[in-house]
């Protein structure tokens, strides 16, 4: 189907985005008109906040709380095929850099140093860690791991290489900090180096967002499964997503009670023919407005 387009079959809007997120900038956006057509007398505010940036961490929501757009409670209409998702798994970010002599491939002694062959111990070695770590549960997030997500080295084609960049992407439960990430891998490459002294490394630190979670007696998750019930005629799932989201702002940075929740299937997202269900859209904005009234303080004085 045509990506900077709708396309709509049966039941289906089809169209780039169409799930992450202008289904869901659409929810707000209604749900706002609404309550601005309705004329009824307001106790209470409700904000909508739709910003740009969240893939890599940008500073959208982050700037905004800062500038003080806070609020009681938050849902972040992330794709969850309308499951509440009230953790955020959280990643860090480290630079491995490996160094060692170079040597021209022609001239090498059998027993020449090499540095890729370290970096085939570094690899194994951390792939050891990920199944290690991939066995540890959380109810309410999916399991950590620790990924290479970019190598970088060499200088010839003729030339053993003198240094090689790796990147890790290191997934991480609630609980989790960066410093303890750190210090796991330090730990692992500390170890190699013992066996292998004629390699050195650097270990860098370079960014992380943080892992959250929402308490599932928050009063946010308890109006959030009646509406479910009442509402969608549903059947309220707890749900641990496992990408990360805007979520993580408003709990870590600004102590926001918030959960993910949204229509859609987040594995269409970034795909080709991306689509979301039309009727999951009305459901979750009938859901969510139910939950912006049940939960607007009643003592507030009206807009």
């Amino acid at each position: 189907v045509p990506p900077f387009a709708v396309t709509r079959r049966g039941n289906r809007l089809y169209g780039r985005g169409a799930c992450d997120m202008k289904g869901s900038l659409a929810i707000g956006m209604a749900i706002m008109k609404t309550l601005h057509d309705s004329g009824a007398v307001w106790p209470g505010t409700v904000m909508f906040q739709a910003v740009m940036g969240e893939e890599m961490d940008e500073p959208g929501t982050r700037t905004l709380l800062k500038k003080g757009y806070t609020g009681d409670f938050a849902i972040v209409l992330e794709p969850t095929d309308l499951r509440i998702g009230p953790a955020s798994r959280g990643v860090s970010w480290h630079k491995i850099t490996l160094s060692g002599q170079p040597v021209h491939c022609g001239l090498a002694a059998p027993d020449a140093p090499d540095l890729m062959a370290y970096l085939s111990q570094v690899g194994l070695a951390l792939a050891a860690y990920h199944h290690q770590i991939s066995t540890q549960t959380h109810p309410l997030s999916p399991s950590p791991s620790c990924r290479v997500t970019q190598i970088t080295a060499g200088e010839a084609h003729n030339a053993t290489p003198a240094r090689c960049e790796i990147i890790i992407d290191r997934r991480m439960l609630p609980g989790e900090t960066y410093q303890q990430i750190t210090a796991e891998l330090d730990d692992i490459l500390s170890r190699l180096k013992s066996a292998e002294p004629g390699f050195d490394y650097q270990l860098e630190f370079l960014e992380w967002n943080e892992p959250v979670v929402t308490s599932l007696e928050s009063p946010l998750v308890e109006t959030l499964i009646e509406n479910i019930r009442d509402i969608g005629g549903l059947e309220p799932e707890i749900w641990g997503p496992p990408y990360g989201s805007d979520v993580r702002n408003f709990i870590y940075d600004a102590a926001i009670p918030t959960v993910n929740f949204g229509a859609g299937d987040y594995r269409v997202c970034h795909q080709p023919n991306e689509f979301v269900v039309a009727d999951d859209l009305l459901t979750c904005a009938r859901i969510v407005l139910g939950v912006v009234l049940d939960l607007v303080p009643q003592d507030s004085e009206p807009l």
